[in-house]
């Protein structure tokens, strides 16, 4: 689902002038545009994995949580103040982890956006298109595996700011005010251009 999602944000980068590729021939004597599969970049490169496998650990920790909350509401049935309680908790966890998702969508958009455009202009394209949007194109036009492993060089650690005990053994409910979404951090690599 979440390769979807960076999909989403991706092909609308298609609009800007992003990467491309090397040499070839296409309106003149040079080919100033490139095709890349966006598909394939969110389902391989590491950085896309990583984030979909943090929101993945994310998404089995919420129903450990929901699964504690419902022992609890079991244990004590007639506790109407502890249920609105683990309600809000439940509600505010919902909403913590839909902006961690966005956040990590957006932050692997990000150096999607960055390294097609650091290629872009090293080798003097034009535009990068995405394949969904080509009819034909050469073969030499496809730019994605250099694309992937220039992403590849870059590292994004993604932390988790939704708190890990959502439902205290003693029955009362952590605080309600909404975890900040995680703030990823790139190390800094130099993308390297090349193909």
């Amino acid at each position: 689902m979440m390769k979807h999602f960076f999909m989403l944000i991706a092909l609308s980068l298609s609009a800007f002038a992003l990467p491309g590729c090397s040499d070839g021939k296409l309106f003149g004597e040079s080919s100033r545009i490139a095709t890349i599969n966006t598909e394939t970049v969110f389902q391989t490169s590491k950085v896309a994995q990583s984030g979909i496998a943090f929101i993945n650990e994310l998404r089995t920790d919420m129903g450990t949580r929901l699964a504690q909350a419902q022992e609890k509401l079991l244990a004590n049935p007639k506790d109407a103040e502890l249920e609105t309680r683990l309600q809000m908790e439940l509600l505010n966890m919902e909403e913590g982890f839909e902006r961690e998702q966005s956040a990590v969508a957006t932050k692997v958009n990000e150096l999607f956006g960055q390294v097609t455009e650091e290629y872009r202009k090293e080798h003097k394209l034009e535009v990068i298109l995405p394949v969904q949007f080509v009819v034909a194109s050469r073969p030499g036009a496809d730019i994605t595996a250099e694309i992937i492993a220039l992403m590849d060089k870059r590292e994004i650690k993604f932390k988790a700011a939704v708190p890990k005990e959502a439902v205290p053994a003693d029955g009362t409910a952590a605080p309600t005010e909404p975890a900040p979404a995680s703030s990823p951090v790139e190390s800094p690599k130099p993308a390297g251009g090349g193909k």
